[in-house]
């Protein structure tokens, strides 16, 4: 696995939509269903990216608190 790819690949998402929300990577914020949009902190906006990157995946507690 070649790891450039995988950032290459990353940089080329611009959002991730779920149940009618979209995470905005460009503009760190969370779009509601309604189009209300909610600028996360950054810990909350990086947690959300890790979900979004690893969909299905059982996440430990010591593994959310280093992201």
């Amino acid at each position: 696995m070649n790891l450039g790819t995988v950032s290459e690949e990353r940089r080329s998402v611009e959002s991730y939509k779920f149940n009618g929300w979209e995470l905005d990577i460009n503009s760190r914020s969370l779009i509601g269903p309604d189009g209300e949009q909610y600028k996360l902190p950054r810990s909350e906006f990086r947690r959300m990216l890790h979900f979004c990157e690893n969909p299905g995946k059982i996440q430990s507690r010591a593994e959310l608190l280093k992201k």
